[in-house]
């Protein structure tokens, strides 16, 4: 009797050590940042920031997921603001932006202080449409363990299906500037 509970004890040990080796290391955040720039010269700054963008890095299959919900984004201009909500995005219809995509090949022990690049790959889904992106992101792991993924780039609102009044055509950009920016701190294993 003392042999099988030995065999299940030994088993037992070795089954825990071999899920905590392949333990998947996830990083996450709920306030990143993301930056829109779509001003012409000439003309009133077309720009907005949103604070509470939520993301999520998984080292070990190197798989990135990020949900932006549009009607937080802050205008410095609230006419503005309500136009981009009930107008262009449709936020009540279309309440989020999301991405999902791997980084190729990033090493999660080759992290440390100094940025950086890798490329990132995946699908942009924003007012309903989902199109590729591939762009470069910079990371760096910090002292406090946390990981900073930065990126920047350019979209077309047409590639959504974003309907710009030619009225006021003139006054946004033809390619929107994009820019993230998330600290992203270590989940605890459950």
């Amino acid at each position: 009797m003392n042999y099988v509970y030995t065999k299940i004890l030994i088993a037992s040990i070795f089954l825990g050590c071999s899920l905590h080796i392949y333990a998947q290391e996830k990083y996450a955040t709920r306030s990143g940042i993301a930056v829109f720039e779509a001003s012409t010269p000439s003309y009133e700054p077309v720009a907005a920031q949103n604070r509470s963008v939520s993301a999520v890095l998984q080292l070990d299959t190197q798989k990135f997921a990020s949900v932006v919900f549009i009607n937080a984004f802050e205008f410095e201009n609230a006419l503005m603001q309500e136009h981009f909500n009930e107008n262009y995005l449709e936020s009540e219809k279309y309440p989020k932006a999301t991405f999902k995509g791997t980084l190729q090949e990033l090493s999660p022990n080759q992290l440390n202080a100094q940025k950086t690049s890798y490329t990132l790959n995946g699908e942009l889904t924003i007012h309903g449409k989902t199109q590729p992106i591939q762009t470069d992101v910079t990371i760096q792991k910090n002292k406090d363990e946390t990981i900073r993924l930065q990126a920047r780039f350019e979209i077309g609102a047409e590639e959504y299906d974003i309907k710009i009044p030619s009225v006021v055509r003139h006054k946004i950009a033809e390619r929107i500037s994009i820019k993230v920016d998330f600290s992203l701190e270590k989940q605890k294993e459950r």
